[in-house]
């Protein structure tokens, strides 16, 4: 489950060739998270109700991590930002679902990593005003463990058109691009016809359970995937072949399921470029002072941006 991490620069260019970094727009994809699909080794009766695709352990770790990587080129290496938190230099949004909000407070913490120390006042000061309150011996900082907190601001998903990708003809999107001539030929094609096949006789599927739609065997690659990275168990006769070639078909299929051609490309990531680009000119043209922008988001905003600019996956992960 890779965390998919893309960034937008604004420099100075510098008479000697090198760059000032002035301005940065990030964007990264949710952490590691719980099943979205309950087709393989949960309960059907016993699934949450709401938003049960939370951010797991692993998830948080991989954020954390992240954080620290951006910290140190941002903050430590070209030292765009302040060592500690500065409410006017970094603004972060997130779409308004539990794991994307917990892998931006995550990142976040790795970011920075240490808050700042309490105001010379008198003790009474720091307390609420509930009878038999006291003071917590966790030293001279607002919070245990230094922590900083940083604000995340989230709108409803019908609102979010940038982060969200919100849009109500999603659906008949997806059903339209399954009729195309593409998705037709690489569903039918023999390499996906074999792959279907063996991944019904590993998985013991039979009659209607067997799958043959390459957006179907992508849900199943996703349970997989969350139980890869949260140690849970897969099925004991899944090869590690096949499930290379889920993993091979994945992307793809959520190409053309969503972003077939040029069209839906610019349809889905317009509106988060259009924010980038709004939020260099308000930079740049002194309406803001925020030099960091960080946006948590999902799968399909990053593929969406990606599949616009016809990036190739690698380059997302160098």
């Amino acid at each position: 489950m890779n965390i998919f991490l893309l960034f937008f620069y604004g420099a100075i260019p510098h008479v000697q060739s090198n760059d000032t970094l002035i301005n940065v727009q990030a964007i990264w994809r949710h952490g590691a998270r719980d099943f979205y699909y309950c087709n393989w080794g949960c309960d059907k009766n016993n699934i949450p109700d709401g938003d049960a695709q939370i951010l797991t352990p692993a998830g948080m770790r991989q954020q954390y991590v992240l954080g620290k990587w951006l910290r140190q080129r941002y903050i430590i290496d070209t030292q765009l930002l302040s060592p500690q938190f500065n409410e006017n230099e970094i603004y972060i949004e997130s779409t308004d679902y539990n794991r994307t909000i917990m892998s931006a407070y995550s990142n976040l913490q790795g970011m920075y990593p240490e808050g700042s120390e309490l105001p010379n006042v008198t003790e009474d000061k720091l307390l609420p005003p509930n009878s038999g309150s006291k003071s917590p011996s966790i030293g001279n900082y607002a919070l245990p463990n230094k922590i900083q907190l940083i604000p995340i601001h989230t709108k409803e998903e019908e609102q979010d058109y940038a982060l969200s990708i919100y849009c109500q003809t999603t659906g008949s999107t997806v059903k339209q691009n399954k009729q195309t001539e593409l998705y037709q030929a690489i569903n039918s094609a023999n390499q996906t016809q074999e792959l279907f096949q063996k991944f019904n006789a590993e998985l013991g599927l039979v009659g209607e359970q067997q799958v043959n739609d390459i957006i179907e065997l992508a849900k199943w690659r996703d349970t997989f995937t969350c139980n890869r990275y949260n140690g849970d168990q897969l099925p004991p006769k899944l090869t590690a072949k096949t499930l290379f070639f889920m993993d091979e078909i994945a992307l793809l299929s959520f190409s053309l399921r969503q972003f077939q051609n040029w069209e839906q490309s610019k349809l889905y990531s317009t509106p988060y470029l259009k924010q980038v680009i709004e939020n260099f000119d308000n930079f740049i043209n002194g309406k803001s002072k925020v030099r960091y922008r960080g946006s948590s988001s999902h799968d399909s905003t990053m593929l969406g941006i990606i599949s616009w600019f016809k990036f190739d996956k690698r380059l997302m992960l160098s």
